[in-house]
């Protein structure tokens, strides 16, 4: 970093440098060439008119020696080579005495045009001894040739009848070279020279302007990493990088206030947290004696559901039931009223948790007490909804809905009462009716002084009483399908051949592939009760 941005300057100032040197190189050599050529055209024209003036155009090119002394004299001053041939091509003067006497074919370069009577000036080159001629533009391509390159101007001598005769002025290129290499070198020396100075002024700028403070701030950096928000850029100029300073200093503060701040935060939390865990273990503890107190009432409420069926002549009885929680609010329980008469109820309390299962299991005591002093299930029903009023009346979201039933195998007798529970099932197998055990009454516990209907109806050998919940027509499946009434109904239907024990079984077991994974939402309870033919014996039961 320290070097990296002039090095990257002085690199990008190299390459102007090398186009502007090129570019120059050729402006020049452009320059020189030009202000040669037309420096040179001048001079030819101006001697070929002082040699005009002194010699004597007559019909025929003549010369005497005092003439030929002052073209000779004008050559030597000129390092010219002075060519005169008159109308027929024959030279009768040359400054380097060669050709003077001779013929020239039509083929060679100094033949006069007869038809020319313009001055030309031309660039002359010699390949195999053979000459070429170019107009003066094309002098750029010969600048690495100038020794074999001449400059020829051509001036036709014309007296009053015409063009009778012709001057060439020839004068070799070669000390141009050494020229232009000379002004390329000093050139090249004067664009090195403002290179140097521009690029150690650029980097000396660089470094006391945009290194030195970009380091300053790569140190301080380093010192926030640290946690050290001691320090602070001070720049005294107005560029950006100063704004940048600036803004830099800015955020060290917001970040050290920041940070003071989430510091003090974190402390708070600490505090907070050791609180927390305290208060957590006192939870952890709590709960411990929570999960403990719910299995002991879970415990206490499968006391009170029946554990051994009673034995009545004629009649089999199965049940199950499952739970969502530790406890529940479903209950059901049978009697033996009777050697022949047995008494059943099911019961659900509206709600969950706690204050169902206290309720279920007052309910269940009640009824176990006052089914000896009441025979008539609406009787029960009534007494039960008295004392639930009593206690329960303020609280109208607690009630159980409850239906309980008798049925005496030695008459074929079946009576009942509903406080407002799902209706029973009555299944008879000879002629696959199934009737709904309806009665009116209201949930227990809802209004006080409440009478319930009592019904009775006769029943035969084979008939079975479904008594359930709503869990089991509220079952759910994953896609929250319920499994209801008439499912419940067909189940049923379709297994007339089956005893309590097999059709409780089979109930439960299609239960659970209709809900499959999904969460059981309420408890469920399911009684089967079912009438045998006097004299048979009695099925093991659930």
């Amino acid at each position: 970093m320290k070097y990296g941005l002039a090095f990257k300057a002085a690199a990008f100032l190299s390459g102007i440098f090398i186009c502007i040197t090129i570019a120059a190189s050729l402006i020049v050599q452009s320059t020189i060439l030009g202000n040669y050529s037309a420096q040179r055209r001048s001079e030819m024209a101006d001697l070929a008119r002082v040699i005009k003036e002194s010699i004597e155009t007559d019909p025929e090119v003549s010369l005497d020696s005092f003439q030929v002394k002052i073209i000779d004299l004008l050559a030597s001053r000129r390092s010219a080579r002075i060519l005169i041939s008159d109308s027929t091509g024959k030279i009768i003067y040359d400054t380097e005495r060669i050709r003077v006497g001779l013929f020239l074919d039509s083929s060679e370069e100094y033949k006069i045009a007869k038809r020319n009577n313009l001055d030309k000036f031309l660039l002359r080159t010699t390949d195999n001894l053979k000459s070429s001629y170019f107009t003066p533009d094309n002098l750029p391509k010969f600048t690495d040739r100038f020794e074999d390159v001449s400059l020829a101007y051509f001036a036709p001598l014309k007296n009053n009848s015409g063009v009778h005769g012709q001057m060439i002025i020839t004068e070799p290129m070669t000390r141009l070279g050494p020229s232009i290499s000379d002004a390329r070198k000093k050139m090249f020396l004067f664009l090195l020279a403002v290179y140097l100075i521009t690029v150690s002024a650029v980097v000396i700028s660089m470094q006391y302007g945009i290194v030195s403070p970009i380091r300053k701030i790569i140190l301080l950096t380093k010192k926030i990493a640290r946690n050290d928000f001691s320090e602070r850029l001070e720049l005294r100029s107005s560029d950006e990088i100063a704004v940048l300073a600036r803004n830099f200093n800015s955020m060290i503060y917001s970040l050290e206030k920041s940070i003071r701040e989430i510091t003090e935060q974190n402390d708070g939390l600490i505090h907070l947290s050791s609180e927390l865990e305290a208060r957590n273990e006192e939870l952890h503890r709590k709960q411990q004696f929570i999960e403990y107190d719910l299995r002991l009432a879970h415990n206490i409420q499968q006391e009170l559901l029946p554990q051994v069926y009673p034995n009545i002549e004629n009649i089999l009885i199965s049940a199950a039931n499952f739970q969502v929680g530790e406890i529940g609010g479903d209950c059901f329980d049978f009697y033996k009223m009777e050697d022949h008469k047995l008494g059943a109820f099911i019961g659900d309390v509206s709600g969950k948790g706690i204050a169902a299962a206290l309720v279920m299991s007052m309910v269940t005591i009640l009824f176990s007490q006052l089914k000896d002093r009441f025979e008539a299930p609406n009787q029960i029903l009534a007494h039960v909804n008295e004392i639930m009023f009593r206690h329960f009346g303020s609280q109208h979201s607690i009630y159980l809905t409850c239906f309980f039933l008798t049925i005496d195998s030695k008459t074929m007798t079946l009576s009942y009462s509903c406080a407002g529970h799902t209706p029973p099932l009555l299944f008879r197998p000879d002629t696959g009716e199934i009737l709904n055990l309806e009665a009116e009454g209201f949930g227990l516990g809802m209004f006080g002084n409440v009478s319930y209907e009592e019904k009775t109806m006769k029943v035969k050998p084979g008939d079975k009483i479904i008594l359930y919940t709503d869990g089991v027509t509220d079952c759910r499946n994953q896609q929250g399908e319920m499994f209801g009434h008439e499912r419940l109904v067909e189940l049923v239907n379709t297994n007339p051949d089956a005893n309590s024990y097999r059709l409780t079984h089979f109930i439960v077991e299609e239960l659970e592939d209709f809900a499959g994974k999904a969460a059981r939402q309420d408890d469920l309870t399911l009684l089967i009760i079912e009438i045998k033919e006097p004299g048979a014996e009695n099925a093991p039961t659930a």
